[in-house]
């Protein structure tokens, strides 16, 4: 089943990068927590808007953009 394939794929992308992407947003932010909402917000909004980028887009570096420009709103001070 798609759906299944989908979550297989999410699950997969997450436990490979997870762990990075909160490090490097606790480079910004400096609280483990608020670095960890961010990751898991930056890949969320990865996989929501998957489809409008180019296959041969780097995934780990459009997310690590993501982590930045998120991490720059004064929501996470």
């Amino acid at each position: 089943m798609k759906g299944e394939s989908e979550i297989h794929s999410f699950n997969q992308l997450y436990s490979d990068y997870k762990s990075r992407f909160v490090r490097f947003a606790n480079t910004y932010v400096g609280d483990s927590m608020i670095a960890e909402d961010i990751a898991i917000e930056s890949l969320m909004y990865y996989w929501e808007n998957r489809g409008n980028l180019a296959p041969e887009s780097n995934v780990p570096a459009y997310i690590l953009g993501s982590i930045l420009n998120i991490s720059a709103v004064p929501k996470y001070e």
